[in-house]
């Protein structure tokens, strides 16, 4: 019986801590480049989409180091790239996302296109505008416009 490969459309982000200098946070990216490579993967395209503020906090970590790799890979191979990101203590999350289906392969295709042109827009996440509190009113009758009464001195 033939071997036979079939490589895989895969997408994955990963979060860097935020306490690796810029030097160790591009050695940790060349890193996780050189395993998807090593392990006969063939990368596409990549996003870097650089530090954020997580949307709530990982192990005392407020911010990390966002960055995104489409790649093409075995599918028996990416066992090995989740073990090595698993054991690394600098990386915050990871995940790694399947492309199966004609839909999500053009999907894969197009996204991949575009962040190889640079056309990927990373916004930073929306600041949530503050909310005017409302006050409690001591009677339900009362409205909000009205004024509090004075406190009268007994004598």
């Amino acid at each position: 019986m033939q071997n036979i490969k079939r490589e895989r459309c895969y997408e994955t982000m990963f979060i860097i801590k935020q306490s690796l200098s810029k030097e160790e946070i591009q050695n940790k990216i060349t890193i996780i480049k050189d395993n998807i490579e090593k392990n006969n993967g063939v990368i596409v395209s990549e996003v870097d989409m650089g530090m954020r503020t997580l949307a709530y906090p990982i192990n005392k970590d407020n911010k990390g180091y966002y960055y995104l790799i489409y790649f093409k890979i075995d599918s028996k191979n990416i066992e090995e790239l989740n073990r090595l990101n698993r054991i690394d203590e600098d990386l915050i999350r990871f995940i790694f996302i399947k492309y199966e289906t004609k839909g999500e392969i053009e999907h894969w295709n197009t996204r991949s296109e575009m962040a190889k042109k640079g056309q990927i827009e990373i916004k930073p996440p929306k600041k949530e505008q503050k909310k005017e509190v409302s006050k409690p009113y001591a009677n339900k009758g009362e409205s909000k416009d009205a004024q509090p009464e004075q406190a009268q001195e007994v004598k």
